[in-house]
């Protein structure tokens, strides 16, 4: 039983050591945006930026008025009114009579069987006139030539599919440390080093900064596709990649910016849809809990146990504090919020508990207003599935 213990430490500590190495790859394969100097094209296409917004009322206007300050030569802003029920739609309107670019679309309805931003988002493509399409949230923020630059970078590298990887303002040190806790883990393990290689299935996407060009996205199975995709950022990349369409991720700092989270409230919120990446299951909910634990607790059991573990324990927790903080570093955050990553990571487990009870009492996951049965929601599911890798299969 010893052995079989100390075995067990020895693997949670490998987990937590390739994860660590993952993240270095990524820092040293992933470009940083504003490092890059690629050649302005000659002519610059028409770019149609498409923003959903529900009850964004507060960061609406200073987000796309940041953005409407790039001065690209040829840009149509597309905002959509998904059913708020604050002052969106007015902000909208007011923003629309400000800047003739701007297109305003108020939806008061969601079709069966779509969730509200996506639908928003099809609204929007079918509203734009751009030969590039961009997706982008509502309270993302740019500094002046960042457009500009990311269609540059695309032209040059010949891709169908951009996108950048923002920074996250600085916010209460609780919820820092959990964010940094959140980008330590998703980093390795969506393998973003492998989004620009051709040869490799890896596809991404951020909400902040999706830039594909248009006939890309008619290649593709398009958003009616994603219609039930929760994660629909990631999944659009992944989405593009698996139809052929070249694609890259970078680095955003300094040029892309918003607040992800102010409060922790707002986190738990936003963790409610890690229910969906156990499928809706709530046996396999649990046991990924109880193994995520298991796995997170390793290094520090280790600390406890045999002495020849001891020292693997120790070194586990050091190399994990300082990719954490190296990861924060490249990403332009605070770097002792990564160094307090037992807390971060703690906070995750609770709030993946959470999503994982209020999943089990509500059937299924609530969101922007709508609740989602789990038996829907299985059924459109498109990132990291069985299904969809089987359809990839089929179709190579």
């Amino acid at each position: 039983m010893e052995a079989l213990t100390a075995a067990l430490l020895f693997a949670g500590c490998a987990f937590w050591m390739v994860m660590a190495v993952s993240i270095l790859r990524t820092l040293r394969t992933v470009p940083v945006l504003s490092a890059a100097g690629p050649p302005e094209p000659k002519r610059w296409p028409r770019i149609s930026m498409i923003i959903p917004a529900r009850n964004e009322q507060e960061d609406l206007a200073p987000a796309v008025r940041s953005r409407l300050l790039d001065a690209y030569p040829d840009l149509e802003v597309v905002l959509i009114n998904d059913r708020s029920d604050d002052a969106t739609g007015t902000v909208i309107d007011e923003l629309a009579a400000e800047d003739e670019r701007i297109v305003p679309v108020h939806l008061d309805h969601l079709p069966e069987g779509w969730l509200g931003k996506v639908h928003a988002m099809q609204c929007g493509l079918d509203r734009a006139t751009g030969e590039w399409i961009l997706f982008t949230d509502a309270d993302v923020h740019a500094r002046p030539g960042t457009l500009r630059r990311a269609l540059s970078f695309a032209l040059d590298e010949r891709l169908d599919h951009l996108t950048i990887l923002p920074e996250l303002w600085p916010a209460t040190p609780l919820v820092d440390s959990v964010l940094s806790s959140f980008g330590r883990i998703f980093t390795p393990v969506a393998r973003l080093w492998g989004v620009s290689d051709p040869n490799s299935p890896v596809g991404a996407g951020v909400g902040a900064f999706n830039l594909a060009r248009r006939e890309a996205l008619e290649r593709s199975d398009g958003l009616e596709w994603l219609r039930l995709e929760m994660v629909d950022d990631m999944a659009l990349g992944v989405m593009l990649k698996r139809s052929g369409a070249p694609s890259a991720i970078v680095n955003g700092r300094g040029l892309l910016g918003l607040h992800w989270y102010r409060r922790l409230s707002g986190v738990a919120r936003g963790f409610e849809k890690s229910y969906v990446g156990v499928n809706c299951r709530a046996g396999l909910a649990v046991i990924v809990f109880f193994a995520a634990t298991a796995i997170w607790l390793a290094p520090w059991v280790a600390l406890a146990g045999p002495r020849w573990i001891q020292p693997i324990g120790l070194g586990t927790i050091v190399v994990t504090a300082l990719a954490g903080m190296a990861l924060n570093r490249w990403m332009g955050r605070r770097m002792w919020t990564a160094a307090v990553f037992p807390l971060g990571d703690s906070i995750l487990l609770l709030l993946f508990l959470r999503a994982i009870v209020l999943g089990m009492v509500r059937g299924g996951i609530r969101w922007r207003g709508t609740l989602y049965p789990a038996a829907r929601l299985r059924e459109g599911k498109r990132l990291w599935t069985n299904a969809a890798r089987r359809e990839e299969r089929a179709e190579r």
